[in-house]
């Protein structure tokens, strides 16, 4: 019984990690997405006024294209987990309105998500105390 529940309290674990990995990812997509969105539509306009429209954005706000790969996986992994455990410390945040949109959405999903394995855990945890009391009361 008790490697059944460390073995669910792992299995917990990998899920939000996952869904912190993922969402990190689609995060970028939908920043690149909406970034070429809004350059396909203003495609006569030059290189530097793109820039200056586009100095808002998450990518070019933090700086990510200046990162290598693995820098960039950790600032979205982190941003995704301190915004799906609606933490959100405030360091990663989005600075346009579409971003916004979907931080939204990610902060809903985080919700349910965060309070399934939350009360899954303390289903676990009670069912520990159970067992620790049965155990005093026989000896």
């Amino acid at each position: 019984m008790m490697c059944k529940n460390i073995i669910l309290m792992i299995k917990h674990s990998i899920i939000i990690f996952n869904l912190c990995y993922f969402l990190g990812f689609a995060w970028i997509i939908l920043v690149m997405v909406s970034r070429d969105v809004e350059f396909n539509e203003h495609i006569s306009d030059n290189q530097d006024e793109f820039k200056v429209r586009h100095s808002d954005d998450f990518m070019t706000y933090y700086r990510m294209n200046e990162n290598s790969p693995i820098k960039n996986t950790i600032i979205v992994f982190y941003f995704a987990f301190t915004t799906l455990s609606t933490v959100g410390f405030g360091d990663f945040a989005p600075t346009n309105n579409p971003e916004r949109v979907a931080c939204s959405v990610i902060l809903l999903v985080g919700v349910a998500t965060f309070s399934v394995v939350l009360g899954n855990q303390s289903a676990i945890i009670e069912k520990y105390k159970i067992i620790n009391q049965d155990l005093e009361h026989s000896e």
